[in-house]
């Protein structure tokens, strides 16, 4: 028994996964900030998690109000056999109601959190299976009698409303509870494999800190712990059971610098238990709350203040509908008695059915014509995708590598998350620059910002509000309302096309920073960039980024064999050749005069199949059926091709 994840302390964008590593310097709490307070314990592997916020500036009254409410929201409908879709678009209603009016005369509406969501706790399991997101993802699950949840909300002011990596990790759990393979180990140095013994004693798959470490370590000593450098003993050993993968980092997850993010799991609640027809709040933050704000106030009083469109099956939606159509006109021909008389005389009505028979031949051909045309454009397209992807991860790659440093000790060179990598270069140090971790997440984030950017251009999507910082968790697809069926072109206007791209975002790792975003914006005369020119910049900023740290700066660039280093420029401008490939398919359509005679042949078709077949078959019934059927398989063979292309 005891803390089941080390007590998380955010401030301001900072929402969660942060707390002190030892050697850190002082953290100071100033009147105008936000701090959020997570802790958890548990017994016997049962785990109670629960988190409040703390503001002593009166503006973020109204944040906190809004994060308060959404969580008791949340709560209040949560119970057995409850959808989880439903309860998640009352917190996002109730969060996104809230406005911050600042001192500067701005009104700023509170943002959900996107990427942060509640979660089902298990047995030594802070996060086990279903989450509680805070906006619609359109899933399919309901919570269950049975089953303990913590229901988080986040909300924040003058951000993206999505959180990336914030810092340096202080949160680390075991991605197990079974021990490392073989191949494992031989990788892992002896210090590594004693403080994995260590984890597995004390903490199990429970998260852990690397000051719980050191408190770990002294009690097995069974002496104090030490001071000075030798306090990070654990750094180098960590990191190497991180980069083989048997522990996880949980790095602090931040929104954009310069924004107020607040977390409450509920001002008194949090974690409820369903039965089967009740719930229980299991834990009251209250007196906590209350203890902690009246230390941290300076007077002693309390001052808190509580990748390209996808068809998505609309084209059988579509062609529903087209066989609905026929499947009417075989009903009321037969039910007319006038008609239905004519029709079942089959020598004066249909006589024979060889000349529809070459007509629906002929149809059929064009749509297998069509089909094939289409399905040809969408696999060169998806080929030239990935070659796209796969060339400029390997310029990223190249980069990394070509930068890392090494010794006889590491043939593999430093990996880049390596305690060295965070150190001036042995070598070139003193030329200046960022270390190699760092200018390591510059190369993926251009790298990444490049293929976002060229995947808009595709797609036709301007609007850059579109790219978001990559998520942390399960990305959830989620379909827009459907489009009329009484229109099979809805599904191309262009709303319908704008509410799936807001929708199916892009990710980029990093997130589109301020100054990127208004330099993608317009051009010097305030007018749009297209989407083209967006890419081919981005691409710029990839290539004079390489090119500076190969003249300019620190690292191993300038040392490698110039024509092994000009195969990294090589490879980022067949990635753009790859992309113009794609584009291709997007830019040029299907042959106009082919696409409109088959339109019009398919109508046609649509209206002759239920007057011959009801000529042919008397069983009323029947008749509906075989019309509905036929008229239903063109049609969707027609808008498959159409979403195809």
């Amino acid at each position: 028994r005891g803390w089941a994840f080390p007590t998380g302390l955010s401030l301001n964008e900072v929402a969660a996964h942060d707390t002190v590593n030892p050697g850190d310097p002082a953290r100071y709490l100033h009147p105008a900030d936000i701090l959020k307070i997570d802790f958890g314990v548990h017994v016997e592997g049962n785990i109670l998690d629960s988190a409040f916020s703390v503001s002593f500036d009166p503006v973020h009254d109204e944040l906190m109000r809004a994060v308060q409410e959404a969580t008791e929201t949340g709560i209040r409908n949560a119970g057995p056999d409850a959808w989880i879709s439903d309860i998640s678009s009352q917190i996002h209603e109730v969060m996104e109601s809230g406005e911050v009016h600042r001192p500067d005369g701005k009104v700023l509406r509170v943002k959900t959190i996107k990427n942060l969501t509640g979660h089902m706790i298990g047995p030594y399991k802070i996060h086990a299976g279903k989450s509680l997101p805070s906006v619609n993802t359109g899933g399919q699950e309901r919570m269950l009698a049975g089953e303990l949840w913590a229901v988080e909300t986040f909300g924040s002011v003058g951000g993206f409303g999505y959180v990336g990596n914030g810092g340096n990790c202080s949160h680390f759990m075991r991605s197990s509870g079974s021990a490392p393979a073989q191949w494992q180990r031989t990788m892992l140095s002896s210090s590594a494999l004693n403080l994995l013994d260590l984890i597995d004693q004390r903490f199990g798959t429970l998260a852990f800190c690397p000051r719980w470490i050191l408190q770990a370590q002294a009690a097995q000593q069974k002496k104090s712990k030490q001071n000075g450098n030798h306090q990070r003993w654990w750094a180098s050993p960590l990191d190497e059971l991180c980069n083989v993968g048997v522990v996880n980092r949980y790095p602090p997850l931040a929104d954009l610098r310069g924004s107020f993010t607040a977390q409450l799991d509920a001002q008194y609640e949090h974690t409820i238990l369903l039965g089967s027809s009740k719930k229980e709040v299991m834990l009251s933050v209250t007196t906590i709350e209350r203890a902690l704000v009246e230390n941290f106030s300076k007077d002693g009083k309390e001052q808190h203040h509580g990748i390209t469109v996808r068809g998505h099956c609309k084209t059988i939606i579509t062609g529903d509908g087209r066989g609905g159509e026929g499947g009417g006109i075989s009903t009321f021909m037969g039910l007319y008695p006038d008609i239905d008389v004519l029709t079942r005389d089959r020598n004066g009505y249909v006589g024979h059915p060889y000349a529809f028979r070459l007509f629906a031949v002929v149809v059929g051909n064009l749509l297998i014509f069509k089909m094939n045309a289409a399905y040809q454009r969408y696999w060169e397209a998806a080929g030239a995708l990935q070659s796209m992807a796969a060339k400029w991860l390997d310029g990223a790659c190249m980069a990394v590598t070509f930068d890392a440093g090494g010794d006889s000790d590491h043939p593999y060179l430093n990996g880049s998350e390596w305690h060295r990598s965070a150190e001036p270069d042995p070598n070139t140090g003193s030329k200046g620059g960022p270390d190699h971790a760092e200018y390591v997440q510059d190369v993926l984030h251009l790298c990444s910002l490049l293929h976002a950017v060229t995947l808009q251009h595709l797609r036709r999507d301007g609007n850059l509000d579109n790219l978001v910082p990559s998520k942390l968790g399960p990305r959830h697809t989620v379909l827009p309302n459907s489009p009329s069926f009484w229109s099979e072109r809805s599904m191309f206007s262009p709303e319908h096309i704008s509410d799936l791209y807001k929708i199916q975002k892009l990710p980029v790792l990093g997130g589109l920073r301020p100054e990127e975003k208004l330099a993608l914006q317009t051009d010097s005369k305030g007018q749009e960039l297209p989407t083209c020119a967006r890419a081919a910049m981005v691409e710029g900023w990839f290539m004079r980024r390489l090119i500076g740290r190969q003249k300019f700066e620190q690292g191993e660039t300038s040392k490698t064999s110039p024509p092994i280093l000009s195969r990294l420029y090589q490879v980022i401008s067949d990635g753009t050749l790859w992309s113009y490939t794609a584009a291709k398919s997007s830019e040029i359509p299907f042959p106009f005069p082919y696409q409109n005679f088959v339109e019009v042949m398919v109508w046609l078709f649509s209206f002759l199949a239920p007057v011959v077949i009801n000529g042919i078959i008397f069983e009323q019934f029947l008749r509906t059926v075989a019309s509905f059927t036929v008229v239903l398989c063109f049609h969707t063979l027609k808008n498959t091709s159409d979403v195809m292309e």
